[in-house]
This record gives structure tokens, C-alpha cells and sequence, in this order.
């Protein structure tokens, strides 16, 4: 597993922090090998431009995201793809999101027990496709 991590803060001669692999480098090194999946991880920020090419890869990835609910997730990845630069257009972040994701999982917490939501996303963009709900105990009799 190849992890991403900051520099030490003395900056060298390429411009950039002794010691930093940003998540680019890695994600582009990465299209070298046969990978099954690739898992960029919880996406708060610009890393939402590499979960975008890993998804663009063709061989599966997965990451995460903090919302109250689907389409609040697909909100925050457009926002968080068009605070990653100028270069990035609405209309390209809406693209981007809307064509590479297929679904998204939710857990639910209400105290004491757990739900799971499943939301597809469709070529339209924005929403749910009301795919089901199941609570904890129905998946685990299933499991």
C-alpha cells in the first residue's frame, strides 16, 4: 500500500517540503501497475481530483466522504473539486462526479443501531435513486 504524506517544511530545490509524496505522484505512479482497485481514501479536499483519475482508471476505487446524506456528498465533491483550482470548471466538476460515480453507501447512526443507505448516481448528476435502505439487523441475517 503506497500512503501519501507532508513534508518536514524545509523545502528543497524542486520547490517542494523534504520528505512530502503528494497523493499525485503516487496516484500517477500507480497507473504503471495492474492494480484490481484504487483506494484514495477519505476525501475532504483537492484530493478529489486523484479520486477522479483513479475512478477514470477504469480499475475500480473506492474513497470517502463526510454528509448528512447522498446528495449532500455529491454537493461537497463538486465544491471540493472546484476549490481545487481555476482550472476546474462547474460544469467539469458536475461531469467529473456524475460519470465516474455509480453509487454511494451511507451509514446511518441513531444511537444504538446502524442503517445503511444505498443512492445511485445517474448521467443527470444530483440525486438519489432511492436504491433501499436496510437496517443492521436485516444485513446481518444476510451476512
Amino acid at each position: 500500500a503506497w500512503e501519501s504524506r507532508p513534508g518536514s517544511g524545509e523545502v528543497g530545490p524542486d520547490g517542494r517540503q523534504a520528505g512530502e509524496i503528494p497523493l499525485d505522484d503516487l496516484l500517477y505512479d500507480s497507473f504503471r501497475f495492474n492494480l484490481s482497485r484504487q483506494i484514495v481514501g477519505e476525501v475532504r479536499g483537492k484530493e478529489v481530483m486523484a479520486m477522479i483519475k483513479a475512478m477514470q482508471s477504469g480499475s475500480g476505487s473506492i474513497s470517502t466522504t463526510h454528509s448528512a446524506d447522498a446528495v449532500g456528498a455529491i454537493r461537497k465533491l463538486i465544491t471540493c473539486a472546484m476549490e481545487a483550482g481555476g482550472h476546474v470548471t462547474e460544469a467539469y466538476a458536475q461531469r467529473a462526479v456524475a460519470e465516474h460515480i455509480n453509487i454511494i453507501v451511507q451509514l446511518l447512526s441513531a444511537g444504538s443501531s446502524n442503517a445503511l443507505a444505498l443512492g445511485g448516481v445517474g448521467s443527470s448528476g444530483l440525486g438519489s435513486t432511492g436504491l433501499g435502505s436496510f437496517d443492521s439487523a436485516s444485513l446481518g441475517s444476510a451476512a
